[in-house]
């Protein structure tokens, strides 16, 4: 499936990732005159390449967690210059904040859906053993993401591709297609809808 027949969802997170940040000149000496996580070259080509074929890239709403994930990213970003870790994070922070602010001008929204009682039953039905297990995190998805996949499944379009760095969705991804017609693409393959 390639763009542009089929429409591209981003969790937050992966749309986080493609987020590069101005570094202040006094901070180039160590980080260099921007930072950005190590998928963004390539999330920038496919958003990119979706605003070129008329569309716009599809987003889940509303984000509860977003904070965090800037927070996250903000810390990625500042690595070990454990001196500036502060200053920079709220540096980088505050970039993020802004490249935020603009999505619904770039993203079409998709109200999440929070019936996912169902999908969480077969979920819980067809778990299995996830890397994110080993920091703390369940094999089911949680209410965030099973509403982000209820809710893509009524989506209107077809074709519908959701990229994510997110192992509850790619680690799914062979029985998240034909069950709810959704093909989930690792951030770090997202070249291949191209």
């Amino acid at each position: 499936m390639k763009i542009p027949t089929a429409r591209c969802a981003f969790d937050d997170s992966s749309i986080i990732n493609s987020c590069v940040v101005t570094v202040p000149p006094a901070w180039q000496p160590l980080f260099g005159a921007t930072r950005a996580p190590k998928n963004a070259a390539d999330l920038r080509k496919v958003l990119d390449a979706i605003h070129a074929s008329g569309q716009r890239p599809l987003r889940f709403i509303p984000a509860p967690n977003l904070e965090r994930h800037l927070i996250r990213q903000a810390q990625e970003l500042v690595g070990n210059a454990t001196f500036l870790s502060l200053p920079a994070q709220k540096e980088f922070i505050d970039q993020l904040r802004t490249f935020v602010s603009t999505l619904p001008v770039f993203f079409e929204e998709i109200t999440k859906d929070p019936k996912v009682s169902d999908l969480r039953t077969w979920f819980s039905e067809n778990k299995r053993p996830l890397k994110k297990m080993q920091n703390g995190y369940s094999a089911v998805p949680e209410d965030d993401d099973l509403s982000i996949l209820q809710a893509y499944s009524t989506y209107p379009e077809r074709q519908r591709i959701l990229i994510s760095a997110d192992e509850h969705f790619w680690g799914y991804a062979d029985i998240i297609t034909p069950k709810l017609d959704i093909h989930v693409v690792e951030e770090w393959r997202c070249l291949t809808v191209l």
